[in-house]
């Protein structure tokens, strides 16, 4: 290929780009309505043995509809102290979707967070989550689209305990409990991907609630393995010392590369590909 050809190629990408990369001109507008529901999954009320790697679990049903509009999840956690009789503030967390917006058809969607060093002692427990999302208000024709901020939450009390058993074994015994398990139902009926200039999405939801079907959210050995090693090759890549970790640390590790992380990548290829297609044109 001649220099020309290499310059219309490299133009070629450079439009491809500008036209079809960017996170709003190129984002599928589509909103998606139906049943959403979310459940906690683990911990649960429940007795666990202390363990370095402690997972927290939460399942998204119907994930095509909850990628229509933007979900937060939160996790608030408190110990008992014995010597004062009160609670103990840990903290906030905040939970990892990302990786719902680039997510695939499976179901249903599990989002997790794994505490390290938290809970290898014994004590009781209590954490609340907390799920945030936009609902969109339109009071009559004649006033503007506008959104709010909602938000549902619950708690969840639990022990570690020395002889009970150990969280990963429970994670992926919880099928007999799954009655029992705590979450939120959503009929979404419309919504409006980008309704003001901050590119916002927001949805509009029934007034008649679903029941909950908290039982089809089954957590699999394979989601624990994965769940588990990731949190290992985390952990091992900055001290070996506090768990057992792999001959290969690679091995199971999960990348973290997100849809920003792979937008980034992609938006620097283009800016690239534009440069020098430019610099070729002057040639």
């Amino acid at each position: 290929m001649d220099m020309a050809g290499i310059c219309r190629c490299l133009w070629l990408v450079a439009w491809m780009c500008l036209l079809g990369g960017s996170p709003t001109m190129g984002a599928d507008t589509d909103f998606e309505t139906g049943i959403n529901e979310f459940t906690s999954i683990f911990p649960r009320n429940e007795m666990y043995a202390p363990s370095y790697l402690f997972p927290f679990v939460f399942a998204f049903h119907n994930s095509a509809v909850t990628r229509s509009l933007p979900f937060s999840i939160r996790i608030n956690l408190m110990k008992w102290n014995e010597s004062t009789s009160d609670w103990d503030v840990i903290g906030a967390t905040p939970v990892d979707t990302e990786k719902l917006a680039n997510a695939s058809d499976s179901e249903p969607f599990f989002a997790h967070h794994v505490y390290g060093d938290t809970f290898n002692t014994e004590a009781y427990w209590t954490f609340s989550w907390s799920v945030y999302w936009s609902t969109c208000i339109q009071k009559g024709d004649l006033y503007p689209l506008f959104s709010r901020g909602s938000y549902t939450w619950d708690r969840v009390y639990f022990t570690t305990k020395e002889g009970a058993q150990d969280p990963e074994d429970s994670l992926a015994d919880g099928e007999s409990q799954c009655s029992e398990l705590q979450g939120h139902v959503w009929n979404i009926t419309d919504g409006v991907s980008e309704y003001d200039v901050d590119k916002s999405a927001c949805a509009f939801f029934s007034a008649v609630t679903p029941t909950p079907q908290p039982c089809e959210a089954q957590v699999g050995s394979e989601l624990v393995e994965s769940i588990y090693a990731s949190a290992t090759a985390r952990v091992c890549r900055w001290d070996d010392s506090m768990i057992e970790c792999p001959a290969d640390e690679g091995d199971g590790e999960d990348t973290g590369v997100s849809i920003r992380g792979n937008l980034a990548i992609a938006w620097t290829a283009c800016l690239v590909a534009f440069v020098a297609g430019f610099g070729l044109f002057f040639l």
